[in-house]
């Protein structure tokens, strides 16, 4: 399951056939068989990570879920559908079965951790925080992953000895984008936005709901308020309502708490995240 969630990030639009030729075979499935748990597997990952439909993602994973309890792929996508829409007492459960029916795969263990730091409890210990990466340090995913909890968690220093001593520069993956970007921005290096930041890398993170709010957390950081507020609407358009994360935990976007544009943001976050039903 590691291996899926590692290359999801890196399905770029430019092969959207494949995103729809697997929804199409998913519908067929379900057709001969409603109760399919892959055909619903599917259908719930490409609504959250692709259709920016967040209902539709929570209600197939849950239909997958009913019918196989213990489907390490289905647990894992729905803790994170519901860490989207700011459903996160909901997500950890879920987080504690992955963790117990899919011991091997080191981001199923690591799962609760990310909970923490998302609820706002910034005291986790450092060796909790980098997990994944020295569980698998060849995932560009797990680096960017573990960096950006660490500068959560205004851990700065640490995060920045992670990236310069891992991160291979050479690579075109979002995930090592995402890296060097907020490499940057622990430099205080805002020119990094317009070197990484290229047109495909733009379509990209932009159709996902959380890599665009993790490139707004980043912008914010960064100082780059306008391109931060961009990034975090177009992450609420795509289905990213944590309301608690984006009013109050994410230190990321405190500079940004007090712009108009910003509160306008939240108000309509907190209207959806309120009436959230799936």
């Amino acid at each position: 399951m590691g291996y899926v969630y590692a290359q999801y990030a890196n399905i770029g639009v430019e092969h959207e056939e494949y995103i729809e030729k697997a929804e199409e075979y998913a519908r067929k499935a379900l057709e001969q068989d409603p109760e399919s748990p892959e055909a619903h597997i599917v259908l719930g990952f490409t609504n959250m990570a692709f259709r920016g439909d967040q209902r539709k993602s929570v209600y197939h994973l849950k239909q997958a879920l009913a019918r196989n309890p213990d489907d390490p792929h289905a647990l894992f996508w729905l803790l994170q559908a519901h860490d989207i829409v700011g459903r996160v007492d909901e997500a950890y459960p879920l987080a504690e079965r992955l963790a117990r029916v899919d011991p091997l795969t080191p981001i199923s263990v690591c799962s609760a951790t990310f909970l923490d730091v998302s609820r706002g409890r910034f005291d986790v210990p450092s060796e909790e925080l980098t997990k994944w990466f020295r569980l698998e340090p060849q995932n560009p995913l797990a680096l960017a992953a573990c960096a950006a909890q660490l500068a959560n968690c205004s851990r700065y220093d640490e995060a920045r000895e992670l990236i310069r001593g891992n991160v291979r520069a050479d690579l075109e993956d979002i995930s090592t984008r995402l890296t060097l970007l907020l490499e940057g921005a622990l430099d205080g290096d805002s020119s990094r936005f317009r070197e990484v930041v290229t047109e495909d890398f733009r379509r990209t993170a932009r159709r996902d709901p959380q890599w665009s709010y993790y490139v707004a957390g980043i912008l914010a950081f960064a100082g780059l308020k306008e391109e931060a507020l961009d990034w975090l609407s177009n992450a609420v358009d795509r289905g990213y309502i944590n309301y608690p994360v984006i009013a109050e935990h994410d230190p990321a976007l405190e500079s940004l708490r007090g712009e108009p544009r910003f509160r306008d943001i939240a108000a309509r976050v907190k209207h959806e995240w309120e009436h959230f039903d799936a």
